[in-house]
Parts: structure tokens; sequence; C-alpha cells
């Protein structure tokens, strides 16, 4: 049974989907930014000097320190904005946006064979955001038909006939 909407006319599981994608798009950023605090750790330096050594490079780890920040920020800031991309489409009733986001909860689920850390509480609760589209509640929210999908629907009438 479809659900009933809210003031907004979006499905309530919809709603619900699109505020758990914003607190994992949260969780994944506040890991990230702890991610950012590991690059001072002694353990991390020494893993870092212990594989360069064995390749001869001159690089040290305060070279490469600025380029490891950079990157890992730079990913952040893309994720998040998927994450809000997939939210925000999602509660709008694209489909394509469902789409995408169960391709992204796919490949979160290679993320979830590690060691448990905070951020698979936020993979956990993006899996569940996408879950919870498919459900009989939802799935009709993104299979309605938009009227501008039919270029034939309107008054002029179908140029081939049918």
């Amino acid at each position: 049974q479809p659900q009933p909407s809210g003031s907004t006319g979006v499905p309530q599981l919809v709603n619900i989907s699109f505020w758990l994608l914003i607190a994992s798009a949260a969780i994944f950023v506040a890991s990230a930014l702890a991610g950012l605090t590991t690059l001072d750790d002694p353990r991390f330096r020494d893993v870092f000097d212990s594989q360069v050594q064995g390749t001869g490079a001159g690089v040290t780890y305060e070279d490469m320190k600025g380029v490891i920040a950079g990157t890992l920020v730079v990913f952040t800031i893309i994720g998040l904005a998927l994450y809000l991309l997939v939210a925000f489409f999602v509660r709008k009733g694209k489909n394509w946006a469902r789409i995408l986001g169960t391709v992204f909860a796919a490949l979160s689920v290679l993320g979830l064979f590690g060691p448990p850390s905070f951020a698979t509480i936020g993979t956990l609760l993006g899996i569940a955001a996408i879950v919870l589209l498919y459900l009989p509640g939802a799935a009709p929210y993104f299979r309605r038909q938009q009227p501008f999908a039919n270029p034939y629907g309107g008054n002029m009438g179908n140029p081939y006939g049918r």
C-alpha cells in the first residue's frame, strides 16, 4: 500500500530515507575528517616510511603529508556532493537517483568487510535508506508519470497513429 504523503506530497518512507541519507553523509564527512587526524599518528608515519624505503624513492613523509590530506579532502567533497545529489533528487521522486543510490549502496557493501568503525554506521544507514525506497510504500512515488515524459501525450495526438 502506498503510504500517505506528508504536507509536501512526499511519502513518509521517502522522507525517512532522505534523512537517513543526510545522516549517512554527515557520518561520512565526520569519519573523513577523523582520517585527517591520523596523518599525525606515528604508526601511520612508520608504515609510510617502511613502504617508501623499499622503493628507494627519495620522498619523505612530510613531502607527502599535504598530498595525502588534499586528496582526502577532495574525495570527501566529491563523496558529500554525491550523497546530497542522491538524497535531494530521491526526495523529488527521480528514479535515476534511486538507481544511482542503489549502485553506491552496492559498492559500499564492500566496506563492510573491514574492521568495524564509525563509518560502518554511516554505511549501514545509507544501505537502509536505499532499501526503504524499494518498499511498496515508496516505490510508486518513483513510477508516477511525469507530464513532460511523453511528448505525444498532449492534444496533438501521436503522429504515428497510436
